[in-house]
């Protein structure tokens, strides 16, 4: 696991260790009880490929004992955050918060991923964004906000303290036409299931 960690392969990070949980769980029910830095790794895992839903079931099955650990319970605090939608105080508790060095690496990929995700929501959704909106969004200043989004190729350009998207309106044509033409295929066969169930 330490391997895609590195590597950055969190979808494969995530299947490893939600098959090595039920590995360790049939030779070993107690498995969860104390096993705090594998579930922190996990919990950061769907953090990270956006599966808050996922996260949410994992915690509840945490024992109490991995619960009451301090680093669990800011990751925690901060999944809370994403799933009502608070980036802002994601990142902030991310960055207050003063991790283990062998977590770093996870809350440094997590604020990655939230940036990623956040650029790409607001350049298809807004046609401009003030400055400090969006760099309150990311969890970083101005300037950063502004280099993230050049550096993503989604600026136009920056004028009077917004920063103008890229229109992307010819590729959303692309994407709508094949949305539909997905949707009549999903049709086609509802009325053959149909047919068939008749």
């Amino acid at each position: 696991m330490q391997q895609l960690i590195q590597a950055g392969q969190w979808d494969e990070f995530v299947h490893d260790c939600e098959a090595y949980e039920l590995e360790m769980f049939s030779k070993n029910p107690s498995f969860s009880d104390t096993n705090v830095w594998f579930y922190l790794g996990f919990l950061f895992g769907y953090l990270i490929t956006d599966d808050v839903n996922n996260a949410r079931f994992l915690y509840k099955r945490m024992k109490d004992a991995v619960k009451t650990d301090v680093e669990i319970q800011a990751t925690w605090a901060i999944a809370k955050c994403i799933w009502n939608h608070k980036l802002p105080e994601a990142h902030a508790m991310a960055v207050a918060h003063s991790w283990q060095p062998q977590s770093k690496v996870f809350v440094g990929a997590l604020q990655d991923a939230l940036q990623q995700r956040t650029l790409k929501l607001y350049s298809t959704a807004y046609s401009n964004i003030a400055i400090a909106d969006l760099a309150q969004a990311l969890g970083c200043d101005d300037a950063q906000a502004v280099s993230m989004a050049q550096s993503k190729g989604l600026v136009q350009g920056v004028d009077g303290g917004y920063v103008i998207w890229k229109d992307t309106k010819a590729e959303h044509k692309t994407l709508a036409s094949s949305d539909i033409t997905g949707l009549e295929t999903l049709k086609k066969l509802a009325q053959h299931t149909l047919f068939i169930e008749k």
